[in-house]
């Protein structure tokens, strides 16, 4: 009869962080970003971003960093309607 080893709390815990979604600072998601990436499968950024970093541009959407300020200069040029920037956020196709 063979005795089963227990797994070492490190290893847990490795496995824990490498699961959970942590923002670019090392604090824990509070969402992820919501602007349209055609290049990943969701359609959106999807970056991890603590409640810290995220930017609320619509109510429920959020940009990381990155694309706020790629946000903030689309629309220093130009003012958005509503659907525009719901736009930014809807679906790729």
């Amino acid at each position: 009869m063979s005795t089963q080893r227990p797994i070492p709390a490190s290893l847990l815990l490795t496995a824990l962080a490498i699961f959970r979604k942590l923002c670019d600072c090392g604090r824990p998601a509070f969402t992820v970003c919501d602007w349209k990436d055609a290049s990943h499968k969701s359609g959106t950024c999807d970056q991890p971003i603590c409640a810290k970093h995220a930017k609320e541009v619509l109510p429920g959407k959020f940009l990381c960093p990155r694309h706020w300020l790629h946000y903030e200069r689309l629309r220093s040029g130009k003012r958005f309607s509503e659907s525009e920037q719901r736009a930014l956020f809807s679906e790729a196709a």
